[in-house]
């Protein structure tokens, strides 16, 4: 594994063939939130500003195939984690459900900090 480098390819791919296992303290991550697989368009919503998809095949992912995605990148997120490392994923409620079942899948102690 190389110290300060930026690897530019699918976080999977990186994580599983570069990264050594049980060596890294801190991940955030991003992940899509597969807001254009269900059509989501919300103008003028009061409590959280507008929602629009992206439209990008990377967003757009029938919900096992999205789910299979989570377990993946979350997988392997935990094989390359230190025993006493976080992980912080940003989330929207359209993604929560899948990301929470898989922590709690994997056995990832869980606090939710919510702004």
């Amino acid at each position: 594994m190389k110290l300060n480098t930026i690897y530019q390819d699918d976080c999977i791919k990186i994580l599983n063939e570069k990264i050594d296992e049980k060596s890294v303290e801190l991940i955030f991550a991003d992940p899509p939130y597969n807001l254009s697989g269900n059509g989501l368009k919300w103008e003028g919503n009061k409590t959280g500003g507008d929602w629009y998809m992206v439209n990008e095949k990377w967003d757009k992912m029938s919900a096992p195939e999205y789910m299979q995605f989570t377990r993946k990148w979350i997988g392997a997120c935990h094989k390359v984690l230190k025993d006493n490392g976080s992980i912080y994923i940003s989330c929207t409620y359209h993604n929560l459900a899948e990301v929470m079942i898989t922590l709690k899948q994997l056995n990832f102690k869980i606090n939710n900090v919510i702004v």
